[in-house]
């Protein structure tokens, strides 16, 4: 897997490195159920505001927490 790839080998829409791997680190720590991926995904748009998929991410964390106000505004 390349820096710039999501586990399934696709590319990211990021030119940071450290985004790509909070990115990733957020969608396992969200998959397993374990706490930390939102602080993934927020480290992972410090880095790269620009980030979409991570923003998006962030947004489907809020969303599953049924906050849709945050969510919405994550957007």
């Amino acid at each position: 897997m390349a820096v710039g790839e999501d586990r399934g080998g696709y590319e990211l829409s990021t030119v940071s490195d450290a985004a790509a791997a909070d990115y990733r680190l957020g969608i396992d720590l969200g998959l397993a159920g374990r706490p930390g991926a939102a602080a993934a995904f927020d480290r992972a748009l410090a880095q790269d505001p620009d980030f979409a998929l991570a923003r998006a991410a962030r947004a489907r964390m809020l969303l599953m927490a049924m906050d849709y106000a945050g969510a919405r505004a994550a957007i």
